[in-house]
Formats: C-alpha cells, structure tokens, sequence
C-alpha cells in the first residue's frame, strides 16, 4: 500500500434484512461515519422501515492503485419503523 493516500478513503454503508435482501445503499460518501452497534434500531427513511441490528462487517476494498473503500454491511431484523422496541 506503498504511496496510498488515506484522505481519499470511500465510505459506503449498506443495509440487509435477516434474508441477505440489500434494503439501503449509501456510496462513495466522501467523509467517515459512526455505523450502527449491535442491538440498536435503525430507521431507513426511504423504505419508512425499521432494521434491529443483529451484526456490522467492515470490508475495506481496494478500489484502484491508489483508493480505497472501507464498506460497512450492516444486517438486522426488518420490521415497521413506527414498532416500539421492546
């Protein structure tokens, strides 16, 4: 990785149900982001869903000679974003 530079890292995060069914993509966003943590709720708003994290896998890819991608997958339970969690 001789010669990488680490300021042009893409950040992705990507949102899957219990089934591996990719429910959000969000891509080449240019500044690093706190993910989700086991357990807690996320609300993707262009679905109006709720997903109970159940795991995060980081990926870094290389993307060319020069760029890299750190890819965040998040997976979970689907369910209606307005259920309380209990």
């Amino acid at each position: 990785m001789q010669g990488m530079d680490v300021n042009k890292i893409e950040h992705h995060l990507e949102f899957y149900n219990a089934n591996g069914k990719q429910l959000e993509h969000y891509g080449n966003m240019a500044n690093a982001f706190i993910p989700p943590r086991k357990g807690e709720r996320v609300i993707l708003g262009t679905r109006k869903l709720a997903l109970d994290v159940t795991r995060v896998d980081h990926e870094f890819v290389e993307i060319s000679d020069f760029r890299i991608g750190h890819v965040v997958r998040v997976h979970g339970n689907e369910m209606p974003w307005f259920t309380s969690k209990v």
